[in-house]
């Protein structure tokens, strides 16, 4: 391969990014959305 070549490819490759998968964990933010949710439920005076 000619020289442009290799260097667009290089130039086109992520820089600072892993091939690892990233997991990312909303379980804490859910609960925290549904305790709110009963919370206003329960200050607004019905029955949860």
């Amino acid at each position: 391969m000619p020289k442009t070549v290799l260097a667009r490819k290089k130039a086109l490759q992520p820089v600072g990014f892993r091939a690892q998968s990233i997991i990312i964990d909303g379980r804490g933010h859910l609960i925290g959305r549904l305790a709110a949710t009963v919370a206003k439920t329960i200050l607004q005076g019905h029955n949860v």
